[in-house]
């Protein structure tokens, strides 16, 4: 009864928040779009899927599991269905995990190799902004274009947020103080253990040192083609701004979407886009009401449903036949 009824007010967000963007702002835009720009954002997206799954498949191999690519690419293509159908941007995290656990028996690696997919991302997305806030700054090129709100404050705390979970998830010495320490004496329905146990799964990357520079190459370029994508769905209505503020206000405007309120995040994205891309003087002369910038979430929120529809049609084959059959034997892709 709790899940239907927060099911329903999902729903319910997720239709206001689309109800007052489409009378609050002018989309017009929106049906005049360039087909071959969007067509671009597309396929630089199922790129970055891709290599998503690549990363992914790595990352298992990490943990031990081991999937051939082909296997991966069908189960990131899935999750990516299901992000855009379940509520938040985690959903289909989920079906992957549990994916993991049926074929392979190993549903704790696979929460581990599917978390440090999703840190690794959320890492690169906050260093895109910080980088580009702190470019912002110091470049001549931008002299006088400050950010209002204190959104550079924002962006530093999210990266040093980060900083901070990356030294309590792969640091032992900081591990050994939190449970030796901090939580010496409490240990409520064994979670300290359960906490404990997951640490060490975490730990199997710490000197897994090639793998680490996959994994940050690859986000770097996952990443980076994500922002391309929010870049040229905007350039496909005429809103030609400067790809910095999209190093910028794109992460921010995806860990927004992460919290469970909408359904995929849709409404939460793009209500929260003209706050961020007004608040610069260069962008709000272009754009003084929000209107393109909107627009342009709603072009990217398309281009990530359709290329979703790949991972639904893929998800239909695999139940077609008989649920993704678990490969006969180990297949390790070479490096």
């Amino acid at each position: 009864m709790k899940r239907f009824i927060s099911t329903v007010l999902k729903i319910a967000v997720t239709l206001l928040l689309l109800y007052w963007i489409f009378t609050k702002y002018e989309i017009g835009k929106l049906y005049e779009a360039d087909f071959t720009r969007l067509g671009l954002a597309a396929l630089i997206f199922i790129l970055s899927n891709f290599l998503g799954a690549w990363q992914w498949q790595k990352l298992l191999q990490g943990q031990g599991v081991e999937f051939p690519f082909r296997r991966s690419l069908n189960l990131y293509f899935i999750g990516l269905f299901f992000n855009t159908i379940l509520p938040g941007c985690l959903g289909g995290d989920v079906v992957k995990v549990y994916s993991v656990s049926r074929i392979e028996k190993r549903g704790r690696e696979g929460l581990a190799a599917t978390f440090i997919d999703r840190f690794a991302g959320f890492f690169l997305l906050a260093l895109f902004a910080l980088a580009g806030s702190l470019y912002l700054l110091i470049s001549p090129l931008f002299a006088g274009q400050t950010i209002r709100h204190n959104i550079l404050l924002y962006v530093l705390v999210i990266f040093l947020i980060f900083l901070v979970l990356s030294a309590v998830l792969f640091s032992r010495r900081i591990t050994r103080l939190i449970y030796e320490g901090l939580l010496a004496n409490i240990n409520p329905l064994g979670l300290k253990d359960k906490l404990r146990d997951w640490h060490e799964l975490f730990h199997a990357y710490r000197h897994q040192y090639r793998l680490a520079g996959k994994v940050f190459l690859l986000s770097f370029l996952i990443q980076l083609f994500r922002i391309a994508v929010h870049y040229y769905c905007a350039l496909s209505i005429g809103f030609d701004i400067d790809f910095i503020y999209f190093l910028i206000f794109v992460p921010l405007i995806a860990m927004v979407a992460l919290l469970p309120v909408s359904f995929g995040g849709l409404g939460v994205r793009e209500s929260s886009a003209p706050f961020l891309f007004t608040s610069v003087a260069a962008v709000a002369a272009v754009d003084p009401e929000g209107h393109l910038a909107v627009t342009t979430q709603l072009l990217a929120s398309l281009v990530g449903i359709l290329v979703g529809l790949i991972g639904g049609v893929l998800f239909i084959l695999t139940r077609t036949a008989d649920r993704i059959e678990p490969a006969a034997g180990p297949a390790r892709d070479s490096d």
